[in-house]
């Protein structure tokens, strides 16, 4: 089922109505609701972070397993976006000692607090591994762009994300064959590879190898469609990238905050670019940088 709400779509998953009876003849449904409260706090966590940056708030997805949030970073810096990516955790482990800390001075008969402390603990933790798409790993080629430049960043926590995902996965098999029934390794390494295999890891990623491609198709014919984009200077590369088209060359015409066209530069000037740098940077530093 889906709804919007002014530009913010909401998919309520059938699985999500399917569950909650399924907790409530299982007797689990204490066990999870402490759990899905503690997934809904960690996600508005990122939804707060990134609304005092000024982010869109693309979709809202309620899951089975908890709320999962898309929000738009693409005009973000590094560190606002390494903020928002740790705020999840960051309230995950606030809740976590302070259920503790209720837990101790109040009554250790309140097992319940205990539970919510674990629970958050567990999923700060989780949340933390450095792959994609959890947070550590998000926070990760934050960082890596800086060093290595999107492309390679962008390689290298892909296959990080494989190689976590199969040993995982491989764990979870053996746990099973020795005869533990414990089920929860092996279904969060297939996570790990179903999102591996069917999302895009990161769209301005893919959009600079489209990018490439047509390049190369460009010098191969000669001739080719073109389309013309005004940006401002304060704009991120990595935001200019999303807003380019498969089927046409670019030319951007870079305009300062009184809308006066201060240079004109090609869409190859900013692959080339980002090629070696961070996408965070803005046109205007990439301007400088062709100037220097």
């Amino acid at each position: 089922m889906k709804i919007r709400i002014r530009r913010t779509d909401i998919h309520i998953s059938v699985f999500f109505i399917a569950a909650i009876p399924l907790t409530v003849v299982s007797g689990s449904y204490i066990q999870y609701i402490f759990a899905y409260t503690s997934i809904i706090a960690h996600e508005l966590a990122h939804i707060a972070a990134a609304a005092s940056f000024g982010c869109r708030i693309v979709s809202l997805k309620i899951l089975p397993v908890g709320l999962s949030a898309d929000i738009d970073t693409g005009n973000c810096s590094r560190r606002e976006k390494t903020i928002i990516y740790s705020s999840g955790p960051i309230i995950s482990f606030f809740l976590s000692a302070a259920a503790y800390l209720a837990y101790i001075l109040l009554s250790e008969d309140q097992q319940y607090l205990y539970t919510i402390s674990l629970i958050n603990l567990y999923l700060a933790i989780f949340n933390l591994i450095p792959a994609i798409p959890l947070d550590g790993g998000r926070i990760l080629q934050e960082m890596l762009n800086d060093s290595m430049g999107l492309i390679k960043a962008g390689k290298y926590i892909r296959l990080m994300a494989l190689l976590l995902s199969v040993v995982v996965t491989a764990a979870g098999v053996y746990q099973i064959m020795v005869g533990n029934m414990n089920f929860s390794l092996f279904i969060i390494g297939l996570y790990f590879i179903i999102f591996f295999i069917s999302r895009k890891m990161e769209a301005s990623l893919m959009n600079i190898k489209q990018l490439l491609y047509r390049r190369q198709r460009l010098l191969n014919k000669g001739i080719y469609q073109a389309r013309d984009l005004a940006v401002l200077k304060s704009m991120r590369l990595s935001a200019v990238v999303k807003a380019l088209d498969y089927d046409r060359f670019h030319f951007i015409y870079l305009l300062d905050d009184d809308l006066r066209l201060l240079r004109i530069i090609t869409e190859n000037e900013i692959i080339q670019f980002m090629l070696v740098h961070p996408g965070d940077m803005t046109i205007d530093e990439l301007v400088k940088s062709l100037e220097a």
